[in-house]
Order: C-alpha cells, then structure tokens, then sequence
C-alpha cells in the first residue's frame, strides 16, 4: 500500500493480517483507529468494515479463513 488516499475495505471472511515493512492506519466503521508498523498482527471479522491509509508505504501478508 503507498501514500494517498484512504482505501475503503469490506471482509468477506476472517482475516489476520502481519505487517511486514512500513506502517499503516487502519480506522473501522466504528471509529475505532488502529495505528500499525511492522512486526503487528491485527485480525479482522467477516463484515468488518474498514479504511486504510498510509503516510508512507506498507506491506502486509495476510491469511483468510473461507
């Protein structure tokens, strides 16, 4: 993910996401703000609704569950 604009996200099924380099921000529909940098793990529901952004880059390996 690279600078710019926030990305908007629904989740189909359980996800866990690692952050592997640079940083991102990730706010959910509640309002709820998670500010993330490499090494964090961070896990999302199906039907979480979420917008990424990012002041720099980042890079994230993630695993879903169907």
């Amino acid at each position: 993910m690279g600078q710019g604009q926030p990305m908007p996200y629904t989740y189909a099924f359980d996800e866990f996401k690692l952050i592997l380099e640079g940083e991102m921000t990730v706010t959910e529909a509640s309002g709820k703000v998670h500010e993330l940098k490499a090494g964090d793990l961070i896990q999302f529901s199906a039907g979480t609704r979420v917008n990424f952004s990012s002041r720099s880059s980042g890079l994230a390996f993630y695993v879903a569950q169907r």
